[in-house]
This record gives C-alpha cells, structure tokens and sequence, in this order.
C-alpha cells in the first residue's frame, strides 16, 4: 500500500499529454466513423467499457494509485479552512476543512470528523459528506470536519489566506514519503527543529479541539473510507481514544470503517486458504477456522517468511528495540509508549490492544460489489495482504469473523451496501445514516455487543426446531431483505412463512435476509446438529412443506429451490449458450454440404436447410 516514488512525476505527465490523446482521438473516431462495421464494433466495445466503468472508476482511493490532490490553500472550500493545534503546540498544526466556524457557540450535536483516501483529496471528502448532511436534512444539527495529511509544507498563512480565520506563523506537519507513512501512524517529516509528530496523534489532537470549539456538540462520529479506512482502523485499535466508546474528554465516540483494502489483525492467526478463494464468495460470506500460518498446517496462510503478523497486518514488532529507528513501526512504538506507559512485550500488547479495542464503539461498511481481485491490482496485493482474503468485501467479513473468534462475547457491528469501492454510496446509505444521526439506537460499544450475543443466543434457545445447514451450502436467489431496525429470529420466520417464494432465511447481527431455496432431505424431526461458525446462520425449510414448517440441517443435501435462484439462472444462460453453439455448428456444417447452385435466398432451399440443420440440432443435442 506505499506509493512509490515519483508518483507525482507520472501524474503531471499524465496531465500533461491528455491534450495531445484528445486531438488523436479525433483521427482515430473519424477513421471510425467512415466504415459502418469499424463504428459498429467501436459501438459494442464502448456498451462494455461503460458496464464495467461504475465500480473501476470509483477506485481512485486505492491505495496503489499515485499522486495527491492536496492544495494549500483548498482549491474550492477556502473560506471553511481551519487549523488545529498539534499537542497543544503553537507553531504547528494539523489543516482541516470545517463547515462551521471553530470559537463561536453552536447548537451542532454531532460532530463529523473525516479522513481522506490515498490520493489526499480533503475537498473531495469535505464535498461528499456535505451533501449527506444536506440530502438527510441534518445541516443545523452537524458539523463537518476533514482533516488533510498533506504530502507539502504549508504555512497557517497561506492555509488560511481566504479565511476570516486568525492567522499565525505556524508551519503544518505533512507525510511526503508515502501514502504507508500517514495511514499506518508514522511521524511527519521534521526538520532540525521539529522531530515531527504521528498521524494518530495528529488525529488525538483534534478531538479535544473540536470539544473545546464546538462546545455544543454531544458525540463524535469518525469515519474513513478506503485508504482513510486503514487509517481509521489502525488508530482505532492502537490510540486511547474511544475506550467504553468515548474520548478521553468523555465525550461519546463512534468509528466508522469502510472498505479498507487491509486490516490490523488482533492475534496471530489468520483465516484458513477454504476462506479466501480467489473468486467473488458474496455478501453472507463468513469464516469458521482460523489458524496461525504455519509450513506444516496444509489449510494455513502463507507466512510470508515469518512477516504475516508485523505491524500494520498484526502486533508484530511493537516493541522497543525491535527495528530500526525512523521505521513506520518505531514511529507507531514511540507513540503508544506516549500514550501508555504499561507496554512490556509483544504478548502484552496483543492482549492490551484486543481488551481496549473490544470496549470501542466500532462499525464496519462494506460494498457488495467491492470484489474486484487483489491479484489485479484492486487491492494490496502482497504476501501479508492476502493472508486475508483475496477482495476487500472477503477481507472484511473475514475480519468481522476474526474478531468473533479473537475477542471473546464480542459481536462486530457491520452492514453491506449496494455499491462497489463508492465512498459517495457508502455515505449516503441508510447504514451510514443510522450510525452518524440516530446515534442512540443499535448496539455501541463492547458491553453492549456482549449483551447483544447473549440475547441472539436466548432468542435460538426459543426456537429450538430450526435446524442450521451447514456453512458453504448455496444460499438461494434473495428476495427481500430486512435491515430498517434489529429483528430477533422469530421475527424473521414469521416473516418467511408469510411469504410465499420463502423457502428459506439467513439472520445474523439482528438483520433478516429471505431466500428462494429448500433441501431435501430427513424428516422435520430430525436432531438438531453442532452450528456452523460465522457472523450469519442460514435456516431452511424442506421442499415438501407447505405453510409454516420446521426447519432441519443435512449437510448433504440435494438443493432446489425457486426457478429464479441463481444457481437455475447461470444453468439456463449456460444451456442456451451451448445450444446456440451447436445449432451454429450444425448449420455451418450443413451448408458445407449445399451445392453452390443453390441460391441461399430461395425460399424452398432455405426450408429445406432449416429442417435438416433441425434435425442434426436434434440428433446432436440427443447424444
């Protein structure tokens, strides 16, 4: 996830020859333009370029792509610039777009505090969160805050030089290395006066600043996409801050993590190779087995010679001594050690960072479509990266499984969107709006999520006549989902049996999903079996029911199901396909036969041929 040097360079060469492409593209569609078969073909290939054009161009928070659009000062919101004091210094601060004035007494009760993606664009960030503020009707209620990890010097006058704001000499810190430097933690540039100072503890400076100049605001919502996801996570789980889901100024604060292309693992195992095919394993994707690499265990990760679990993929190295000085991870080592003094080893740090994190009000938002391949460049790519997962929608509910296993009575708060890597879709979501202004429902923090588990688990303990089918089965066609609020499973069968497609339901973290498809299999009396593990459970009825039913598990069952169910859907696409190939064939090999005398026009001709292409169709599809 580094940009690599001179990433800026091939950016301004880029920008430099798209004139000269534009003018060239004119000849080419020109010369297009003058053969009807060239402009029919050009016509087909831009029908497909633009199918796939919605996901791929939203991608520019990748952290793989180069450049920065950072600009002091802001090119679009320079009236709203804003700077905060960095530990209290004076001559040094961290610049911040703010949609409301700081010093003055607001009426604003949330608070939202914003990190960019990889290519540093704070105005981009600023605009979207804006306009969910505006479509949701929340502006007399919020103030916006994105902050900018600026990769160039910038002087407080010259940030604020459209400002009403007070200006002063102060110089702001900025991460010119690499995108890696500002999202994993590491210290700013310095200078022979300055050592420089952590990303996460730039973050630590704004919190207090926003309690001390929006003195009206109750909570905070802290949200990053993408890149800013890495961040966001990683800050999460290594500063003090959010601890019982508040500040250290006591004030009510909730992360929101979306789409990172990587995640800080809390232990050293990782997710087995059955959970993370190189394929596209859907939205109820979830991971049972968890393992610690290892060369002996066949079903393991990679170790990726003894790295897997190094900072930022896991603890590993978090300790004095353990690397060389000026590294990411050092930098990330001086700054717990300023923020806790009880760190003795990598052990205690591990338990440390899962107790702390567990009491954090954490949510997670992942696209449904965000699944393009990390082996394509969609994602990070290397050995650490895909001991995760091989897409970001695997890798984070693969995550959600991990911390399950990993933080005892624990249940992750996530939901999924429609959408693919979209930071605007993901925003404007009725998730995103339930987590930023309806603070107060759901469950928060660790106590609650522990007693969230306890009463999912109750409420099974009522139904004990369902049956689970094991994890890995097909699922079936969806045909409504019920995310609006938290349901409880007899909800969600009620909800089944009123419906008549309803063959079957998954439930997990109080939401309820109903399916097309049954089983065959033993009778409804049949004993219930131990549960799959996973964020999710899917309950099923047989294919005899009729009605209400009980549901019961076979694990091998003959599925079936409603004739839209996916797996009927690619079935018939694929039988089509074939028998218009051989119906193609047969065709071609029968005019191979036809006299050349023949005209093809003729009606009678053209019978006859039809019949006879008919029946080798016939006779081909037979054998």
């Amino acid at each position: 996830g580094q940009s690599s040097p001179g990433g800026e360079a091939k950016g301004a060469m880029a920008r430099q020859t798209s004139h000269g492409d534009r003018h060239a593209d004119r000849h080419r569609i020109c010369a297009i333009a003058a053969c009807p078969h060239r402009l029919l073909l050009a016509l087909v290939l831009c029908c497909v370029h633009l199918s796939f054009a919605d996901d791929e161009d939203k991608l520019g928070d990748d952290e793989n792509k180069l450049g920065s659009n950072f600009h002091c000062p802001p090119e679009n919101f320079a009236k709203h610039a804003a700077v905060v004091p960095i530990q209290g210094m004076s001559d040094r601060f961290l610049p911040v777009i703010a949609s409301h004035s700081p010093g003055q007494r607001h009426a604003r009760r949330v608070a939202i505090v914003v990190l960019h993606g990889g290519q540093r664009e704070p105005e981009e960030y600023y605009a979207s969160m804006m306009n969910v503020v505006k479509h949701h009707d929340q502006g007399s209620n919020t103030v916006i805050v994105a902050l900018a990890m600026g990769d160039t010097p910038c002087t407080a006058e010259a940030w604020l030089r459209s400002s009403s704001r007070r200006r002063t000499g102060a110089q702001s810190a900025h991460w010119s290395s690499s995108s890696a430097q500002w999202m994993n933690g590491g210290t700013s540039d310095g200078n022979e006066t300055w050592e420089g100072v952590s990303s996460f503890a730039a973050i630590d400076s704004v919190l207090p600043w926003i309690e001390e100049h929006y003195v009206g605001v109750q909570r905070i919502l802290l949200v990053g996409f993408s890149s800013g996801g890495q961040m966001g996570l990683r800050w999460a789980v290594m500063s003090p801050h959010g601890a019982e889901g508040k500040t250290l100024g006591g004030v009510p604060l909730r992360i929101v993590i979306g789409s990172p292309s990587t995640y800080q693992y809390l232990d050293k195992t990782r997710p087995t190779k059955d959970c993370s095919p190189d394929a596209d394993t859907g939205k109820y994707h979830s991971c049972g087995t968890f393992l610690q690499p290892s060369d002996d265990a066949e079903n393991s990760a990679e170790r990726c010679d003894g790295h897997w679990n190094l900072y930022a993929f896991g603890s590993g190295g978090l300790r004095s001594g353990s690397g060389r000085h000026g590294t990411i991870r050092m930098d990330v080592v001086s700054y717990m050690h300023s923020t806790c003094k009880k760190i003795s080893d990598e052990n205690h740090i591990d338990r440390m960072l899962r107790e702390r994190f567990a009491t954090k009000d954490v949510h997670f938002i992942f696209g449904d479509r965000d699944t393009k391949s990390c082996t394509k460049g969609r994602c990070s790519g290397d050995c650490q990266s895909m001991t995760q997962g091989s897409n970001r929608l695997q890798r984070g509910l693969n995550y959600m499984s991990h911390l399950e296993a990993a933080l005892p009575d624990y249940t992750p708060q996530f939901a999924i969107f429609e959408g693919g890597h979209d930071h605007d879709k993901c925003f404007i979501s009725d998730y995103f709006k339930s987590w930023a202004f309806d603070f107060d429902k759901g469950i928060g923090v660790g106590g609650a999520g522990s007693k969230g588990m306890a009463s999912r688990q109750s409420e099974e303990a009522k139904v004990d006549r369902y049956q689970i089918v094991a994890s890995g089965t097909s699922k079936g066609a969806s045909i409504q989902d019920y995310v609006d609020r938290e349901y409880v499973i007899e909800e969600c069968k009620d909800l089944c049996d009123q419906n008549s497609q309803c063959r079957a339901f998954r439930f997990g973290h109080y939401t309820c999903h109903l399916l097309s498809q049954c089983i065959h299999g033993p009778s409804s009396s049949s004993k219930v079996v131990s549960e799959p593990t996973g964020a999710f459970k899917t309950f099923y009825k047989p294919c005899n029911a009729t009605g209400t039913s009980e549901l019961f598990l076979e694990r091998s069952v003959a599925v079936t199901g409603h004739p839209s169910s996916a797996l009927q859907l690619a079935t018939a696409a694929l039988t089509a396909s074939v028998v218009a190939g051989v119906a193609g064939i047969a065709a071609w090999r029968w005019r191979q036969r036809l006299p050349d005398a023949v005209p093809m026009v003729a009606t009678s001709s053209a019978d006859a041929e039809s019949e006879h292409a008919d029946a080798a169709l016939l006779r081909l599809c037979a054998e």
